[in-house]
């Protein structure tokens, strides 16, 4: 939350564009859930089945701050490409 009250405040105080650095991102561990993504075509129906029930985690947070005003995110993940 206090990442998107700053990002909020900065919009809300003119800034132009509001980039956010997180070297470890919250929730992109939780990056795959029940879809196959680019380079994922290969994905088995029991490795698709594993997240049934479970919030897409890493897309609800991108929403959010997006939402905050955040236009931007830098970030990396060693263990995924697509985040």
């Amino acid at each position: 939350m206090r990442t998107m009250i700053l990002a909020r405040a900065a919009k809300d105080n003119s800034a132009r564009k509001v980039i956010l650095v997180e070297p470890d991102l919250f929730f992109s561990a939780q990056d795959r859930g029940p879809f196959r993504g680019e380079g994922e075509e290969n994905r088995s129906l029991e490795d698709l089945k594993k997240f049934d029930g479970q919030a897409f985690t890493a897309r609800l947070y991108a929403e959010l701050l997006r939402t905050a005003g955040i236009d931007t995110v830098i970030t990396v993940h060693n263990h995924s490409i697509k985040v």
